[in-house]
């Protein structure tokens, strides 16, 4: 497995390490960051402890996991908005999800939960002839927009984390609480 890390430093007041440039050739071809500072994602996780910079075996785990369970995780939340587009099949087939992903660029973020599981949160950029990330922001700030892809990866439990509306962490349907 060829990997490429460089180290990439931004210039701050206080001169702290954002990210570190990184790229997992067996998994994709174009710069990626894995970020090293603290990052509060309590807005996120009602059961966040800690940030944690994601070790290089974590973010290996981590795209295989993405690869192996994507139709998985696509198709209960097809299922749950009641979308009549279906996944294609042909994601079933890990070597299938690679190449769709291929081309994206990655943020990679990792925290501690209470319960002392390692998460890691991927952002998948999807690739435009005209990047609206082209002013490389994205390599300091958490990025998000209607083309951006994310996944949260319960790497401790091997399990996707849902963050979706009507489904609790699990990928069930949540009870409505009525008032």
């Amino acid at each position: 497995m060829k990997l490429i890390i460089l180290l990439l430093t931004f210039s701050f007041s206080y001169s702290q390490k954002l990210s570190k440039k990184i790229i997992l050739k067996d998994f994709y071809q174009i710069e990626s960051v894995v970020f090293i500072s603290d990052i509060d994602f309590s807005f996120s996780d009602k059961n966040f402890l800690k940030s944690l910079e994601p070790s290089l075996e974590e973010l290996i785990d981590g795209e295989k996991f993405l690869f192996n369970n994507y139709y998985e995780f696509e198709s209960k939340v097809n299922k749950h908005f009641k979308l009549k587009d279906e996944v294609p099949k042909k994601y079933k087939k890990p070597k299938r999800v690679v190449k769709k992903f291929k081309k994206h660029r990655r943020q990679y973020f990792g925290y501690i939960n209470k319960n002392g599981d390692h998460i890691l949160r991927i952002h998948l950029l999807k690739p435009h002839k005209k990047h609206e990330y082209d002013d490389e922001s994205w390599k300091e700030y958490m990025f998000f927009s209607s083309s951006t892809q994310f996944y949260l990866i319960n790497l401790t439990q091997r399990k996707f984390i849902y963050k979706v509306v009507g489904l609790d962490e699990n990928g069930n349907p949540e009870e409505l609480n009525t008032y």
